[in-house]
């Protein structure tokens, strides 16, 4: 409330204000009195019982007006009319305390024109002062008199903190001659109306209701922008983020769509921009650059409202999967809900059933497989020190490209890495070799060349895919030697060459051992050893020789794949040993001699064999019909002569599979395919009521 230059004397009981370095306090005072206009106070008008009255009637209101020395060791004080009181000096007082207007309409103000010599060292020495007239229009303040009092009154100085101070003798001599010497022009009139008191008090009041709505609506509308759409944020008593959590922003949970963000302060942005900078300092330049997938993320992160409440890490989590977003076509995935909303990053879209992240809310899993996901992979990933799982694997037509960043090295915490049928390319980096918490890593399907790294030596390690690439050398024994627990180790279509070290007989767990499609030129007879393995597909190499007897060994096999691999000689009985082979057992496109053991009847769980494009002679066993589970049998492109036993026959009438002989050299009316030695198959159901049987995959 803006009281006036009055107001400020008479504040009410113990008040304290300051005034002109003064502390005046009042014991008791009529408001009423204290409201009427200044120019009332100061009326020098002829009529002198106007002034007399006003000064009584304040006088009898207010009791007595203590005031204080305005300059330390004076002696001489005054009361609000200017007489002198026998008080104790006060402290000066600070002047900016007091902004106010000094009245409401023009007046006069009084300083010095000239001062007597020895008045200018001293303030409590001089006691007479010639005034002259200055004028001070409405709107005046307090300061605006005090510095036009500093100008013309020597006596006045700069006290101790600053503050201009007058001695008590200047402020009488200038109260009593302002009174003295009012103009004429600024008499407000002879009579004091009881409706003028009433007037100002109505003003007053009318006043400080519309600054009271002013302030209330104020206030509504802050809050309002403030709190947006967010009711339900508590204010003042959340926790701050736990560095290495990732709290989740506050949001509608009936709505899957994000809420517009506010952007947060700009001290934060800038703090934010110095953590990624700091954090990924050889991209500093990729953030700076506009419309680059680093400049969107950091843009994206400072329109957060939440950003000053995070802690470092969650930031980074953030910025890095914004990254990603931007740098994979986030806005073409199959899939991408909640991404870049202010959700929380555990609730954004997954492939893996479970949530992204862990039982302490950090961000642990990254899998969009299968996802369109298109582009490269950024460095920025690596920010994410938590990360245990990266999966993107895609279909043929979509696929990300690049290369792996050896920054990755940095995420030991990873424990399945899968970037399967995409199209990276360069060398495998060596820093994967520092995954010791590794036991998937899959990539399979890309375009990646060189050597297998000497540095991966996984302990964790249980699956390993590198299959159908472009790697070339031989595979190092140290990816054996320390990789005990490595059940599923796929090499398959690459350009792999040399031997297998001595050490992969010592991976008594591995199952599958698919190394098809390399230029191996010798049978790795340690593979023999692998008493656990149930799938070996050592396919498409150029072994030679004979095969093996003591495959027979691996009596855990379901799956054996040896065809193409330029194996002579007879195919060996110990073969008949592998009793659990279930799947397939295929010795084609080789150069077998020889019969075909009866003893293979005894695979009675087999259900596909091939035999077909060898140099085999002789007939076929009658132990073919104990093969109860058969489905499929390819003898074609053989040398096989006679008929076909009917034992066989009439089993094969029974179950009915694929088989595939040549008829013009072997009497096989049984199996459903006539192949000539060109290699041409003609179906004999065709036609017939049993058609279907033609159409069966053999």
């Amino acid at each position: 409330q803006k009281r006036g230059w009055f107001g400020h004397f008479f504040a009410g009981k113990n008040a304290g204000h300051k005034v002109a370095s003064a502390e005046v306090q009042v014991d008791s005072i009529d408001l009423e009195a204290a409201e009427r206009p200044l120019d009332s106070m100061f009326d020098v008008d002829s009529n002198k019982e106007v002034e007399e009255e006003y000064v009584e009637e304040v006088a009898d209101a207010s009791s007595s007006l203590e005031a204080v020395s305005l300059d330390e060791g004076s002696e001489v004080q005054v009361d609000e009319y200017g007489e002198e009181t026998t008080e104790e000096p006060s402290d000066n007082v600070d002047l900016e305390a007091v902004e106010d207007p000094i009245w409401n309409n023009d007046f006069v103000v009084f300083s010095d024109a000239t001062r007597e010599p020895e008045c200018r060292d001293a303030f409590n020495t001089c006691k007479e002062r010639e005034m002259t007239p200055v004028h001070v229009t409405q709107g005046n303040t307090w300061e605006d008199f005090f510095d036009h009092s500093k100008s013309k009154n020597p006596g006045a100085s700069n006290g101790s903190n600053g503050v201009w101070t007058m001695s008590s003798v200047d402020l009488e001599a200038q109260v009593l001659d302002s009174r003295k010497n009012k103009v004429s022009e600024h008499n407000p009139g002879t009579n004091l109306r009881k409706d003028s008191k009433s007037g100002s008090r109505k003003r007053l009041n009318v006043v400080a209701l519309l600054f009271l709505m002013v302030g209330i609506g104020a206030g509504v509308g802050i809050g309002l922008v403030l709190g947006g759409d967010d009711s339900s944020r508590t204010v003042g008593t959340s926790n701050p983020p736990t560095p290495g959590t990732v709290t989740p922003f506050p949001t509608d949970s009936s709505s899957s769509e994000s809420k517009a963000p506010t952007q947060a302060p700009l001290s934060a942005q800038q703090s934010s921009f110095d953590l990624m900078c700091g954090t990924f300092s050889d991209r500093c330049d990729l953030i700076r650059q506009p419309n680059t997938a680093q400049n969107r993320a950091i843009r994206w992160l400072n329109e957060n409202r939440l950003l000053e409440f995070y802690s470092d890490e969650i930031k980074i989590v953030r910025f890095a999967l914004a990254t990603f977003y931007h740098s994979t076509g986030g806005n073409t995935w199959t899939n991408s809900e909640n991404w870049l909303s202010d959700t929380d990053v555990c609730l954004w879209y997954s492939t893996k059933p479970s949530k992204a992240c862990n039982d302490e809310k950090m961000f642990v899993h990254l899998e969009l497989d299968n996802n369109n996901v298109q582009g490269t992979i950024p460095v920025e990933l690596s920010g994410i020190k938590a990360l245990q799982s990266l999966s993107i694997s895609n279909p043929i037509d979509t696929f990300i490209e690049g290369r792996i960043p050896p920054e990755f090295g940095a995420m030991t915490n990873m424990e399945t890495f899968v970037l399967s049928g995409n199209k990276l390319t360069g060398t495998l980096p060596t820093s994967l070799g520092d995954w010791s918490n590794l036991r998937m890593l899959n990539l399979n399907g890309n375009r990646f060349t060189g050597t297998i790294p000497r540095a991966y030596s996984f302990r964790s390690l249980t699956s390993l895919d590198l299959g159908d690439n472009l790697l070339y050398g031989d595979v190092p024994a140290s990816l054996f030697s320390t990789s005990s627990k490595l059940v599923k180790l796929v090499l398959a279509k690459n350009s792999l060459r040399g031997t297998f070290p001595a050490s992969l007989g010592e991976l008594s767990s591995l199952e599958t051992l698919q190394a098809a499609d390399n230029e191996w030129n010798q049978f790795p007879l340690e593979v023999t050893l692998l008493s656990s393995l149930v799938q070996l597909d050592l396919s498409g190499n150029v072994f030679g020789g004979l095969l093996p007897p003591q495959i027979g060994n691996l009596s855990s096999l379901r799956e054996l794949f040896l065809n193409g691999c330029n194996f002579s000689g007879g195919i060996p009985p110990e073969l008949s040993n592998l009793t659990n082979l279930e799947r397939i057992l295929d010795l084609s496109d080789n150069s077998l001699l020889g019969t075909i053991p009866s003893s293979l009847g005894n695979l009675v769980n087999l259900r596909r064999l091939f035999l077909q494009n060898n140099k085999l002679s002789g007939g076929v066993p009658s132990t073919f019909a104990s093969m109860t589970n058969i489905k499929s049998i390819r003898l074609e492109s053989n040398s096989l002569t006679g008929t076909v036993p009917e034992v066989v026959c009439d089993f094969y009438e029974k179950v009915k599979p694929v088989g595939f002989i040549d008829c013009d050299e072997i009497t096989a009316l049984c199996f459903s395919y006539c192949c000539l030695d060109g290699g041409d198959c003609q179906c004999r159901y065709i036609g017939t009521t049993q058609a279907l049987r033609c159409f069966t995959a053999p």
